[in-house]
C-alpha cells in the first residue's frame, strides 16, 4: 500500500513540476519579452496566481507565502542584475514547487517541506530588507513586518496577536543587525538566525512542548550561528 501510495504522489508532482518550469519561464518573459517593466510584472503576477488557483483546493492556506514569493519574484523581474535574476529564477521557480507540493498534499512530510518554505522565503525577504534599507527605511520596514507576519499568521493560523508581537520584535532584532557593517547577505543569514529562534519559541509554546532543555539548544545554536556567521564577514565600512 505505501509503495501504491508514493507511485501516486509522484505521478501527481509530474504536473506540479511542469507549473514550476512554468513559473521560472514567465519570469523570463516578463524580463526579456516584456522589458522587465511593470507591465511585464504584472504579466507575470496574474500567470502565478492562475497556475495557484488551479485547482483551488486548499487554496487559501498558503496563499500568503504564494503572495510573498510572487512579490519576491517581481523585485527580481524589475530590479535585479542579470547573475542575481538567473540565480533567482532557478531558486524561485523551486520555492514555487516547494508551495505547490504542500499545498496539494502531494509530498509526505509536508511539515518539513513547509518549514524550508518559510525560511526560504524569510530569507529572501529579509535580503530585500537590507539591500533596500538604506533608501527606503520606512517602506522597507513596513513591508518587512508585513511579510514576517503573514507568514507567521499562516504557520501558526488563529494566533494574531502573537504573529504581530513577534515580527515587531524580529523587526527590532532585524534593525540592529542593519547597523552592523555586515553586508546585506550575512546580515540576512543572521536575521533569519533570529527569526528562526522566535519562531521555534511560538512553535513548542503552541505544541505545549517548551522545555528547559529546548530553549537551552535554540539558545546555543543560533549563538553559535550568528558568532560564525560575524567571524566569517568581511567587515565592510
Amino acid at each position: 500500500m505505501a509503495i501504491g501510495l508514493r507511485s501516486v504522489i509522484k505521478n501527481l508532482k509530474s504536473p506540479l513540476a511542469l507549473k514550476a518550469l512554468s513559473f521560472g519561464a514567465l519570469m523570463v518573459a516578463a524580463r526579456f519579452l516584456l522589458l522587465g517593466g511593470w507591465g511585464g510584472a504584472f504579466v507575470f503576477g496574474a500567470g502565478v496566481l492562475v497556475m495557484y488557483f488551479n485547482p483551488p483546493f486548499r487554496s487559501v492556506r498558503l496563499f500568503a507565502s504564494a503572495l510573498i514569493l510572487t512579490a519576491i519574484s517581481v523585485l527580481a523581474i524589475v530590479a535585479s542584475g542579470a547573475m542575481v535574476f538567473w540565480l533567482s529564477v532557478f531558486l524561485l521557480s523551486f520555492l514555487f514547487y516547494l508551495v505547490l507540493i504542500v499545498k496539494d498534499l502531494t509530498v509526505l512530510n509536508r511539515d518539513q517541506w513547509y518549514f524550508i518554505l518559510q525560511l526560504a522565503l524569510i530569507y529572501a525577504a529579509l535580503s530585500a530588507f537590507f539591500f533596500w534599507y538604506g533608501d527606503f527605511p520606512g517602506l522597507a520596514s513596513v513591508l518587512l513586518v508585513l511579510v514576517m507576519f503573514l507568514l507567521s499568521n499562516e504557520r501558526f493560523p488563529g494566533l494574531p496577536v502573537i504573529s504581530g508581537v513577534m515580527s515587531f520584535l524580529a523587526l527590532q532584532a532585524v534593525i540592529a543587525l542593519g547597523l552592523l557593517p555586515l553586508g546585506f547577505i550575512n546580515a540576512a543569514v543572521s536575521g533569519l538566525l533570529i527569526v528562526f529562534f522566535f519562531g521555534d519559541l511560538i512553535y513548542f509554546s503552541v505544541k505545549n512542548k517548551l522545555s528547559a532543555r529546548l530553549l537551552l539548544v535554540d539558545t546555543t545554536t543560533v549563538t553559535l550561528g550568528l558568532v560564525a556567521t560575524f567571524f566569517l564577514t568581511r567587515w565592510v565600512p
